[in-house]
């Protein structure tokens, strides 16, 4: 969608649906991001910039909360959840494919690479108020897990995935894992968004993994098993989505690589008593 027609649709919306009453906007969702270009040298961050162009769309023009029977990604998971929002970008046109699962979703990106499509926890604005979501604080603990199998796996380049798990904390450090069909790994932030450490592992069939945070670095559970720890990284530099304080993302963020995945049983857990240390 061309942006500068985003922001006349945004702006009629605005008129029409909102009140003096209606509430500020959070500033982390400023409308000017949605239609402001910025331009990279570095061919890696360009593709990501690309890749996430899009959600800034989405928040520039989603006013109604979707049908929770639709985007709330993972039915049976406790109170207190994040609410997930798909997004595929092209924002028409695009070949990725969402299908329902008994409990969660089948993603494929792999009918066109250059597409990308996934879940984010966000806050949009919404005429009843923003949405909460909740906080990650690395301090007190936070895991994330969920049941994961990787059908199919396609990229072209070694320093990106068809799947990726974000993990943003509320002080903006975190960690974006990469899943190919033999290999897990992390994204590092120096330099930012390459290759760092990783993991053989076959990710294609059904694994339940646990992603902990605790303190300044991170944990990865496979079937109860350790598989991958680091230091948490801090991607902020790169901007939005990275810049968003307890974000959360699944799916294929990049034109570069493409995914045939199954997510299924994802849920959030709060506190050090979720995030004991295993021996």
């Amino acid at each position: 969608m061309n942006l500068r027609l985003a922001a006349a649709i945004l702006a009629a919306a605005s008129t029409a649906s909102f009140s003096q009453t209606a509430p500020a906007r959070d500033p982390n969702v400023d409308i000017e991001d949605a239609i402001r270009s910025t331009v990279d040298s570095v061919q890696g961050i360009n593709e990501r910039r690309e890749a996430f162009r899009g959600a800034r769309e989405l928040e520039a023009l989603q006013f109604e909360e979707p049908a929770a029977t639709a985007e709330t990604a993972f039915p049976g998971a406790p109170d207190g959840q994040p609410r997930w929002h798909y997004l595929a970008k092209p924002l028409v046109g695009a070949k990725a494919r969402r299908t329902r699962v008994a409990d969660g979703w089948r993603l494929n990106s792999l009918g066109e690479t250059k597409d990308s499509a996934g879940f984010f926890s966000l806050r949009l604005p919404y005429p009843t108020g923003v949405m909460s979501r909740p906080k990650i604080d690395r301090h007190e603990g936070f895991s994330v897990r969920f049941r994961l199998a990787v059908m199919g796996e396609n990229h072209v380049r070694p320093e990106r995935a068809g799947i990726s798990v974000i993990v943003i904390s509320d002080d903006l450090k975190g960690v974006e894992l990469g899943f190919w069909k033999n290999e897990v790994w992390a994204q590092l932030d120096n330099p930012l968004f390459t290759h760092g450490e990783g993991t053989a592992f076959e990710t294609g069939g059904g694994v339940e993994y646990e992603l902990r945070l605790i303190g300044d670095r991170y944990e990865l559970f496979a079937a109860g098993r350790r598989i991958l720890e680091g230091s948490l990284k801090n991607y902020s530099s790169f901007g939005f989505p990275y810049n968003q304080r307890s974000f959360l993302f699944y799916g294929d963020d990049t034109s570069t690589a493409a995914a045939d995945m199954e997510l299924r049983s994802l849920r959030v857990e709060y506190g050090p008593a979720r995030v004991a240390k295993t021996p």
